[in-house]
C-alpha cells in the first residue's frame, strides 16, 4: 500500500505481468496554493508528471527545479526529496506519481525536518 507526502490518491494499483510479486502504483498528488510537504525519501524510481500548477522540487543535493503543467520528472529510490512544494501562491498544482515496486513496499517515508 502506498503512502505519499502531501494529499494523495491512489489512482490504481494493478500487478505487472510475467514479473510477480511486482506492480504498478500511480498516485494522484495535489497541494493547495503555497501548500508543502515534507523531506521524505522513495523506496521504488517514481516517474511523474505535472498535470496542472507548478510543482517546486529538490532531490538529494541537486539543484531545485519547478516543473509545468506538461513536464515529466524522476526521482531515484532512496535519495532524500528535500522540498515537493506548489510554486504557486495562488493556483493549485496536481501531479500523477508512478512506482513499479513489490506490492508491500511502503514507497514514502518521512524524515524528520
Amino acid at each position: 500500500m502506498h503512502t505519499a507526502s502531501g494529499p494523495s490518491t491512489t489512482i490504481l494499483e494493478h500487478a505487472v505481468d510475467g514479473l510477480p510479486g511486482l506492480q504498478f502504483s500511480v498516485v494522484r498528488v495535489r497541494y493547495a496554493p503555497g501548500e508543502s510537504g515534507g523531506p521524505h525519501h522513495h523506496t521504488a524510481p517514481l516517474l511523474g508528471y505535472v498535470v496542472s500548477g507548478a510543482l517546486r522540487s529538490s532531490v538529494g543535493t541537486g539543484p531545485g527545479r519547478v516543473y509545468q503543467a506538461g513536464d515529466s520528472f524522476y526521482e531515484a529510490p532512496n535519495v532524500i526529496h528535500r522540498v515537493s512544494a506548489n510554486a504557486s501562491a495562488t493556483e493549485p498544482v496536481t501531479f500523477i506519481a508512478v512506482f513499479v515496486a513489490p506490492a508491500s513496499n511502503v514507497l514514502t517515508v518521512p524524515h524528520p525536518r
